[in-house]
C-alpha cells in the first residue's frame, strides 16, 4: 500500500475542493502515459509541470506528449513561450493556478503532471522565499534548478536579487551565478508572505529500479535521435534561435549542438546526451525524495495497474 498522501491546508473561507492530483517523477518514467490513463477515468484535464515542454517548437527533444497524446486528454501549460524566452517557477506557478481555475469552472479534475520539482513546488508552497539554510543544501538546490530552469533564467533571478553583482557575474557562468545566489538567499529574510496560500493536493511519484530506468532513458534517446531530434534542432537554429537561448540549454539540445558545431561526433554527441539524461533522472529522484512528500509508485507495474492504486487513494482523500 502507498504512504499517506501529502495534503497541504489552504486558509480560504471557500468551500472545500477535492485535493489537487500530483503526478511527478524522473524523465522517461511514464508519467505522462499515467496521466493520461488517469485523466480519462475521471474526465480530467492535464497541467503539464516540464520547464522544457513550456518552449514552442520544441517537441522531440522535451518529449513533449504528441498530438495523439493529447488527443486522449486535453493538456495545458505546453507551447506557452518563445524559445529565446525567460520564464521562472513563479510564472509558471501563476499560469497554473490560472489553468487550475479554469478546469475547476468547468467541473473537471486538474491533473498535475511533470518532472520540474520547483514548478510543482512554486504552485503548492508558495508562501514563503526560501529561508536561509546549510550552504551545502541551498547550493544542491540551486544546481538542481540550473538544470530545471537554465542559466538565463537564473542569471535573471541573481539581477532582482542582487543585480550590481548580477552585472558582474556572466549570464553562462553557471559556477558564480550559483555562488552569488547562494549568497544572496543566505542574506535574505527568513520569509516573505505570498498573497497565494497553499493547494490541497495529493502527490505521487513514479519509481523505477535504477537500472531498468537507465534502460528506458537510453532507449528513449535512440528513438529521439531516430524520429527527428536532429532536424528540430537544425530548425530552431535556421529560424535564428541562439545557441545559448533558454530553451537549447536543457539535456539533449545541449549535447547535441557540440555535434552540429563540428566538436564531436555524433556517437560522441549521444552517448553525452544518455549519459546527462542518467545523471539527471538520479538528480530528480534525489529531489523528488526529498523535497516532494509523495506515495511511491512502482512503475514497472504498468498505468492500469498505477491508475488504480491512484484512484483508490484519491477517493479515500477526497471524502477525508
Amino acid at each position: 500500500m502507498p504512504s499517506a498522501p501529502r495534503f497541504h491546508s489552504s486558509d480560504s473561507s471557500g468551500p472545500a475542493l477535492a485535493p489537487l492530483l500530483v503526478i511527478a517523477g524522473p524523465t522517461a518514467s511514464g508519467k505522462t502515459t499515467l496521466a493520461i490513463e488517469v485523466a480519462r477515468r475521471i474526465d480530467g484535464e492535464i497541467i503539464s509541470a516540464d520547464s522544457r515542454q513550456i518552449y514552442k517548437r520544441c517537441d522531440i527533444v522535451t518529449a513533449k506528449p504528441t498530438r495523439e497524446e493529447q488527443a486522449q486528454a486535453p493538456h495545458r501549460l505546453l507551447d506557452i513561450i518563445d524559445p529565446g524566452d525567460v520564464f521562472s517557477a513563479a510564472q509558471w506557478a501563476e499560469q497554473a493556478r490560472a489553468a487550475l481555475a479554469q478546469v475547476q469552472a468547468r467541473g473537471k479534475r486538474a491533473i498535475i503532471c511533470g518532472g520540474t520539482g520547483f514548478y510543482i513546488r512554486a504552485l503548492l508552497e508558495p508562501t514563503k522565499i526560501p529561508a536561509p539554510v546549510a550552504d551545502e543544501v541551498l547550493r544542491g538546490e540551486l544546481e538542481h534548478q540550473c538544470d530545471e530552469l537554465g542559466l538565463p533564467a537564473m542569471h535573471e533571478h541573481l539581477q532582482v536579487l542582487a543585480p550590481e553583482r548580477a552585472q558582474m557575474v556572466h549570464p553562462n557562468d553557471r559556477y558564480r551565478i550559483v555562488r552569488a545566489l547562494e549568497i544572496a538567499l543566505s542574506n535574505q529574510a527568513p520569509s516573505v508572505a505570498s498573497p497565494c496560500t497553499p493547494l490541497a493536493s495529493v502527490a505521487f511519484r513514479l519509481s523505477w529500479p535504477r537500472a531498468q530506468l537507465y534502460e528506458r532513458i537510453e532507449k528513449r534517446v535512440d528513438e529521439m535521435g531516430a524520429t527527428g531530434a536532429w532536424q528540430e534542432l537544425m530548425s530552431l537554429l535556421d529560424e535564428g534561435v541562439p545557441h545559448d537561448s533558454p530553451a537549447l540549454s536543457g539535456v539533449g539540445y545541449k549535447q547535441m549542438l557540440p555535434v552540429l558545431e563540428g566538436a564531436m561526433s555524433q556517437a560522441e554527441g549521444i552517448a553525452l546526451w544518455k549519459q546527462e539524461s542518467r545523471r539527471y533522472a538520479k538528480r530528480q529522484e534525489t529531489w523528488f525524495s526529498n523535497q516532494l512528500q509523495a506515495s511511491a509508485l512502482d512503475a514497472s507495474r504498468g498505468a492500469e495497474a498505477m491508475a488504480e492504486e491512484v484512484l483508490q487513494v484519491l477517493a479515500a482523500a477526497s471524502t477525508d
